[in-house]
């Protein structure tokens, strides 16, 4: 099995603690099932996330006198740790789209839980939300936006719950 911390078992001081801490058992699950599968891809991935912010580089400007750290990072979807930088990234391209607008709204649309396949509720839910476009009373009254799709699943019905904010 493959070591999910190839250089500590654990953090080592509090600052590796603070950093890691609250991501630690996801990423372990999230390793060990990608290192478990049968495609070398998978394996692979589970080798990039398994070395995600464990090595520290700093960047040198002589001339301002000036260190920077910087953590590389595997950006794989699956990086609890990488997620959440990507989550702040994609948080602040979205405030700065709102304020471009006069009037933002928010709009969750959904469909309901059931048992089709998800790639058959997210093509059928892409589908209709362009059917909503293309509406004449949708084209009089929004004017730009911004969607994101989100998939959640309900752990105790085991069923996909794919919306769309709006």
């Amino acid at each position: 099995m493959l070591d999910p911390w190839p250089q500590t078992v654990a953090p080592q001081t509090r600052l590796q603690e603070a950093i890691h801490e609250k991501h630690w058992a996801e990423r372990r699950q999230v390793i060990q099932a990608l290192a478990s599968g049968y495609y070398k891809d998978l394996q692979r991935w589970a080798t990039q996330l398994a070395a995600c912010g464990h090595t520290v580089r700093f960047w040198i400007d002589p001339d301002a006198g000036s260190v920077r750290p910087w953590m590389p990072r595997c950006k794989h979807r699956l990086c609890p740790w990488c997620a959440k930088a990507r989550t702040i990234h994609v948080a602040d391209q979205l405030e700065a789209a709102m304020k471009k607008f006069k009037r933002p709204r928010l709009m969750v649309l959904t469909v309901r839980s059931n048992e089709r396949p998800l790639a058959d509720q997210l093509r059928a839910m892409r589908d209709a939300f362009k059917r909503l476009r293309r509406k004449a009373e949708w084209l009089r009254k929004v004017v730009g936006g911004v969607y994101v799709i989100e998939i959640t699943l309900n752990l105790k019905t085991r069923k996909w719950h794919p919306h769309i904010h709006l």
